[in-house]
């Protein structure tokens, strides 16, 4: 009796554990004080006043015809009116608790008091009222305490006759059944789902938005999302129930619910952050083997954590024996697994994209990493901050103290972490629009080891550019190796032969095969590398052919229903497709064909209607007066106009029985360069499309070029002194020819078209030929015996392949610059429809117009007559 109040701190320790609102009261030391925070009904409103309620068991007892219990209910704060010290005792001896017979007999207590609790003399001055009494244990009363304050009050017994007895006691607050300790966490679940269903909208709205480009590590991050709204919303609701109906058999069936949710949460969080640290879907597309394992990992991970779970709940921990180890040993094994694994590919993934000079792709694991070390680092600040807490407060008051936020220390605060953590990972890796880009492209090395972009001023200035030469003959060696052509546009002889032999060679190989190599070009190191199994592959060629209609529909969506107006839904959109047979324009044909059927399906109409031609310049119609028809007299008048524009550069009209193929040689042969020929063959082949394009009632032409193509043309419109039209060239839109062009495919690289040509169920590679370009010269031994587009288009294919971005920032670059809008004054070129800029060189004698004949003077633009210097007219 006299070591009572000493012991009421550990007792006070001892039951902060205790879950749920009803307690047991006992005489051992273990249950004869129960304590618990309580909140009044103020704090936190309620329908009823906050009370504790004590009901002790009868007990029929023949031996003791009045066996007594002591009862004291009191809020901690108020222990020190508790007990009194004998009369003239040592200021430093332990104070009577109790109110027995020599205490009576000292005036500590009454004789009425007989049984209770010693209050002190002043304890009517206690912050809150301090209830004891002697309870009759043959006819017990409920007893029912008020609570009018929060705090954290306690309820202590004592067998006064020495007799056993059983008690119940209920901490019920105002606002429901959860204890006071937990009753933060109502709001504080509540406040996660919203969050977390807040965040899974942002990421649901653009996974919508990008949903054509998604990476796989994104449906993964998408699965994780909603997995975390669900988990947090069912631990709200556990909170809930246990608040409303108290702790029944629903309540502990929706306690292994949320254990089993919170298992699969931490599994599932592991497995992501592997996933996303190994590079997948960034460095790599896909993870082999490797993804088998790591899916091993996690599900045994969640395995021994439900088992940790249940036995967490159904062991109590006097029962905990040796056995323990085998729950808790395996899923710390599968928790160090994942910490090692992870952090050791995060460095190689780093490492692995810092050797290969991606500071773009380095920088987002760079600022992973400092993610992963800043949580590690909070979470040890907070230990540190608890510790010092602790210790700083004594053992008897930490806990009464720090009851209504020791919730937010062991769990709250982890929440906001993880919270922080998949937050932050899902902004790295939200979905947008060059998601598949970002990831299949390597960034351009920019250090010294790059190569540098000469000025290319003239082109007459080109024969001083020998180093152009050695790259182009480098090239060309590194094509014939592989078999190919080392310019797209210009084969030589030899390298037809080689291209032949390598087809007759790649007829015999397997589609798989095919499909390595190329993507090993296309990707370089490693974001390819990884990925063994047939069922790997074939998901990833599935994706990719996915990817790259995604960009082509992109493009199209000016051709949409949804875009339809008035006119444009009764009058059927015809929009022209040049083919040359090459791989560009075959790949946009097929992709084009998957959407129309897709539209035919879902609408069972098409919202424009596809015309194909095919324009070769060596097979033209020798029988054209054999028809009459009103249409062959349009075709006549076209040809006419055309040949009375090609005398503004010099040269003559057909002589009488002269074929369209025999003038269109003799134009040919009066082009003295390689570069004024490849001029007059663009120049053709532009004003034969835009004229069947207009002959058709086309609304537009749809050109195949490529990102890369584009990058070519730009450059050598630039060289060849029509720099001015580059960006009418690139733009999507309306065309100084009258009309629309629009290129579908200026967002993919000529690699990646290769790549979608041969991943396809039937490969375009079968039935491609030679693309559509100029004629081919005589081999390539110097730079004078090529023309600008063919060196350019060579020297953009060859270091395409190394240095896809620097094609990128060409055609985007020159995509930003505005077309120059046209008034009424303007004039346009009589020869490619280009503006006429008559101030840019007003003081160059060439700028002026043509005389023809001496009547009215013929405009050509710049470059026009600047390819007309190159034009000889022999006999």
């Amino acid at each position: 009796m006299k070591t009572w109040l000493p012991s009421l701190a550990l007792l006070a320790s001892l039951a902060s554990a205790v879950w749920g609102t009803e307690v047991q009261l006992k005489q051992d030391d273990l249950n004869r004080q129960r304590c618990s925070g309580m909140y009044s009904q103020k704090a936190w409103g309620g329908p009823i006043e906050s009370f504790i309620l004590v009901k002790f068991a009868k007990v029929e007892d023949t031996e003791q015809p009045d066996p007594v219990a002591s009862l004291l209910i009191f809020e901690w704060r108020d222990r020190d009116f508790i007990g009194q010290l004998p009369p003239s005792a040592d200021p430093d001896a332990s104070v009577e608790v109790i109110c027995d017979q020599p205490n009576v007999n000292l005036g500590l207590c009454k004789q009425e008091d007989l049984g209770s609790f010693i209050l002190e003399a002043n304890a009517t001055l206690s912050k809150n009222p301090l209830f004891t009494q002697a309870v009759h244990l043959n006819d017990p009363p409920a007893i029912k305490y008020p609570v009018k304050r929060t705090g954290y009050y306690c309820i202590s017994t004592y067998a006064f006759s020495g007799h056993e007895y059983e008690a119940v006691a209920a901490f019920r607050n105002a606002y429901g059944e959860l204890p006071a300790t937990q009753i933060a966490k109502l709001p504080f679940y509540g406040g996660l789902t919203i969050t977390y269903a807040v965040l899974g909208i942002f990421w649901a709205f653009l996974y919508f938005q990008n949903r054509s480009d998604i990476l796989p590590v994104q449906n993964y991050i998408t699965a994780t999302l909603i997995f975390l709204v669900i988990e947090q919303l069912v631990t709200w609701l556990f909170y809930d129930y246990q608040n409303r109906h108290g702790d029944n058999t629903v309540n502990k069936v929706l306690l292994v619910i949320v254990s089993i949710l919170n298992a699969g949460r931490n599994s599932l969080s592991f497995f992501l952050l592997l996933i996303v640290c190994m590079g997948f879907g960034v460095v790599k597309p896909t993870l082999g083997r490797t993804m088998i394992y790591v899916r091993i990992l996690a599900i045994a991970h969640f395995v021994f954590g439900v088992i940790y779970a249940v036995a967490s709940l159904s062991v109590t921990p006097e029962n905990v024996g040796p056995i323990v180890l085998f729950v808790i040993l395996p899923l710390a094994g599968t928790l160090t697994a994942f910490y090692v694994w992870t952090l050791s590919s995060l460095n190689l993934t780093m490492k692995d994209l810092i050797d290969r000079k991606q500071k773009t792709k380095a920088l987002m694991y760079r600022r992973l990493w400092w993610c992963i070390l800043g949580s590690v680092l909070v979470i040890f600040f907070f230990f540190f901050i608890n510790s010092v807490a602790f210790a700083g407060s004594s053992e008897e008051n930490f806990v009464p103290e720090h009851w209504q936020t020791r919730w937010f220390v062991l769990d709250g605060w982890l929440n906001i972490v993880y919270l922080f953590d998949i937050a932050f990972v899902a902004y790295l890796w939200r979905p947008t629009a060059n998601n598949r880009r970002f990831a299949m492209s390597d960034e351009l090395a920019q250090d010294d080891d790059g190569f540098e972009i000469r000025s290319i001023h003239s082109r007459d200035s080109l024969d001083d550019l020998s180093d152009i030469n050695d790259v182009e003959a480098a090239a060309a060696k590194k094509a014939e190796d592989r078999g190919e052509s080392a310019s797209n546009a210009t084969p030589s002889h030899a390298t037809e032969t080689s291209r032949s032999n390598q087809s007759q060679s790649n007829s015999k190989e397997t589609e798989a095969a095919l499909v390595s190599r190329q993507r090993g070009s296309l990707d370089g190191e490693t974001i390819f590398a990884v990925g063994e199994g047939d069922a790997d592959g074939e998901w990833s060629e599935d994706c990719f052919i996915r990817y790259v209609h995604s960009k082509v529909f992109k493009r199209m969506d000016t051709f949409r229903f949804k875009n339809l107006t008035g006119n444009d839904a009764s009058n059927r959109r015809r929009l022209l497709l040049p083919l040359s047979g090459g791989v560009s324009s075959l790949a946009l044909l097929n992709a084009l064909d998957t959407q129309l059927k897709g539209q035919r399906e879902k609408q069972n109409r098409t919202a424009y209607d596809l015309i194909l031609v095919h324009v070769d310049v060596d097979c033209v119609d020798e029988d054209e007066d054999k028809d009459d028809d009103a249409g062959e007299k349009k075709e006549k008048s076209q040809r006419g106009r055309l040949e009375q524009d090609l005398a503004a550069l010099g040269l003559v009209g057909r002589t009488k029985g002269q074929t369209d193929r025999e003038l269109y040689a003799s134009v040919m042969a009066a082009a003295s360069t390689p570069t004024a020929r490849s001029d007059l063959e663009h120049v053709f082949l532009k004003r034969v499309v835009v004229s069947l394009a207009k002959k058709h009632a086309c609304e537009g032409v749809l050109w195949g070029h490529s990102d890369s193509r584009l990058a070519a043309l730009a450059l050598a419109d630039v060289a060849k002194g029509r720099g001015g039209a580059v960006p009418a060239t690139l733009a999507d839109g309306p065309s100084l020819a009258g009309v629309r062009f629009h290129y579908p495919l200026r967002d993919l690289y000529k690699t990646e078209l290769d790549l979608y040509a041969r991943v396809l169920p039937e490969p375009l590679h079968r039935v491609v030929a030679p693309e559509m370009g100029p004629a081919a010269p005589a081999p390539v031994l110097a730079i004078r015996n090529t023309s600008i587009d063919s060196l350019l288009s060579s020297y953009i294919m060859s270091q395409g392949e190394k240095y896809p971005s620097i094609m990128a920032n060409v055609v985007r670059t020159a995509s930003k610059l505005q077309p120059t809008q046209l008034s009424d004054h303007s004039s346009l070129c009589v020869v490619c429809l280009g503006e006429v800029d008559d101030g840019a060189h007003s003081n160059n004698n060439d700028n002026k117009p043509e005389e023809k004949n001496g009547n009215t003077p013929e405009l050509l633009c710049y470059g026009c007559r600047r390819m007309k210097q190159d034009i000889k007219i022999t006999g």
